[in-house]
């Protein structure tokens, strides 16, 4: 998905309102896409960039939900 400012997404281009609301916005998203599509098979997270530190987030708030994260080339100076 494209966060909101990036990509096709509503939004001021490359405007980050606030972390959290990303990280909830993605979540959210993940649960809308798994309760539509998912037949059982392990959720995996892979993110680029700003999206690897983004994925590694959403698989330690939610450890249960996603089965493994694959990082490209994570922004990790987000991580605290």
């Amino acid at each position: 998905m494209d966060p909101r400012g990036f990509g096709h997404s509503e939004g001021t281009r490359g405007f980050i309102e606030s972390e959290q609301i990303m990280l909830e916005d993605q979540l959210r998203f993940n649960e809308l896409v798994d309760a539509k599509f998912n037949d059982g098979a392990p959720r995996l997270q892979l993110g680029v960039s700003l999206g690897g530190i983004m994925s590694l987030k959403m698989t330690l708030a939610k450890p249960e939900f996603f089965k493994g994260c694959g990082l490209i080339v994570p922004y990790l100076h987000l991580l605290n």
